[in-house]
C-alpha cells in the first residue's frame, strides 16, 4: 500500500519538476524577447566603424557617418553611390580613385579603394634668378598674372558665398545648382539639421506620402546603410543628391528617372523608434543644410 502511495508520489513530484522547468524556459524566452525589442536602432558602436570611446549617445537623432577604412569589399545590394554616402565621400572622386566606367557599375566582391594613397603634387614655382632687363620684364608679367588670376578666384568665391546666403529661408531658395527643390513631405518639421542629424526629420504617420524633392536618378533603394532604414537616394546633379530614410514602402527602383513632385515612398519607422522621414541634401558628398535650398512653407 505505501509502496503505491510513493510511486504516485514520486510521479506527482516528477510532474511538478518538469512544469517549473518549462516555466522558467518560457520566462527567459519572453524575457529575451521583450530586451530584444526595447529599441529601434542597432547599438552606436554598431553604427561607427569606429569608436570614439564617448559616453553612449541617442541613436534616434543621430546618422553617424562611418569612418572609411583604406578599402571596402562590395556587397550585395551595394551601389557606388551608398558606399560614397556611407563614408561621406564624393561619388566621383571615388569613381575616378578606382577608374570605375562611366556607368559607375561595380560588383560584388569587388575591393574598392577608399582611403586614396595617392598625394596630390604639388606645383613647383619656377623662381627667376636673373637680373637681366628681359628677365625683370617676366618677372614682373608673371607677377601681374598671378594678381589677376588671385583676384579672379577670389570675386569667384565671393560671389558664391554671397549666393549661398541669399538663398538661406527664402523663396529663390527652391533653385540651387540647376536643381528645382520642393519639400519631400507635408508633416511638421520635428529636427533641424546639426552635425549629428546631417538632415531634416519630418513627422508624418505611417503610409503619407513621400515625394522626390526634385527630379533625378534613383541610385540607391535599400536599407543597407545602418541608422536609415529603408533608404531612397537620388541623384540630381553631379553636384547634388537627396536621400529619403525610414521609409515603410519603397516605391521606386535604381536607376529609374524621377520627375520632382513624384511619390516614391511612404513614411515609416524603418531603422528607428519614430515615425519620421529623414531627409537629407549633399552637396560634393558632403551634408548640406536642406533649408538653404527648399522654400519657404
Amino acid at each position: 500500500m505505501f509502496s503505491g502511495l510513493e510511486g504516485r508520489s514520486s510521479t506527482t513530484r516528477s510532474r511538478h519538476n518538469y512544469l517549473v522547468t518549462g516555466l522558467k524556459a518560457v520566462l527567459l524566452a519572453v524575457l529575451l524577447f521583450l530586451g530584444a525589442c526595447t529599441t529601434g536602432y542597432a547599438p552606436v558602436s554598431e553604427l561607427s566603424a569606429k569608436n570614439t570611446g564617448s559616453k553612449q549617445l541617442s541613436v534616434t537623432t543621430k546618422r553617424l557617418i562611418e569612418a572609411a577604412p583604406k578599402t571596402y569589399k562590395v556587397k550585395s545590394g551595394d551601389t557606388l553611390y551608398s558606399i560614397a554616402w556611407r563614408y561621406g565621400l564624393d561619388f566621383r572622386s571615388l569613381s575616378k580613385t578606382n577608374a570605375i566606367g562611366r556607368d559607375n557599375l561595380i560588383y560584388k566582391g569587388q575591393v574598392l579603394q577608399i582611403k586614396s594613397t595617392t598625394k596630390k603634387a604639388v606645383p613647383k614655382v619656377n623662381v627667376v634668378s636673373s637680373v637681366s632687363s628681359k628677365g625683370n620684364a617676366n618677372k614682373s608679367k608673371n607677377t601681374q598674372k598671378n594678381k589677376a588670376l588671385s583676384k579672379k578666384t577670389t570675386t569667384i568665391k565671393s560671389t558664391t558665398t554671397k549666393s549661398q546666403k541669399n538663398t538661406k529661408g527664402s523663396a529663390a531658395s527652391a533653385v540651387a545648382g540647376n536643381v528645382r527643390w520642393s519639400w519631400p513631405a507635408q508633416g511638421r518639421l520635428i529636427s533641424s539639421f546639426n552635425k549629428e542629424n546631417k538632415g531634416l526629420d519630418i513627422a508624418g504617420n505611417t503610409g503619407e506620402t513621400v515625394l522626390a524633392a526634385a527630379s533625378g536618378k534613383v541610385v540607391y533603394a535599400g536599407n543597407g546603410i545602418l541608422g536609415y532604414g529603408n533608404l531612397i537616394i537620388i541623384k540630381h546633379s553631379p553636384q547634388y543628391l537627396s536621400a529619403y530614410a525610414h521609409n515603410s514602402v519603397i516605391l521606386v527602383k535604381e536607376n529609374q528617372t524621377i520627375k520632382g513632385g513624384k511619390k516614391i515612398a511612404e513614411i515609416g519607422s524603418s531603422g528607428t523608434i519614430k515615425t519620421i522621414l529623414h531627409f537629407e541634401i549633399r552637396r560634393d558628398g558632403q551634408p548640406v543644410n536642406p533649408l538653404r535650398y527648399l522654400p519657404k512653407k
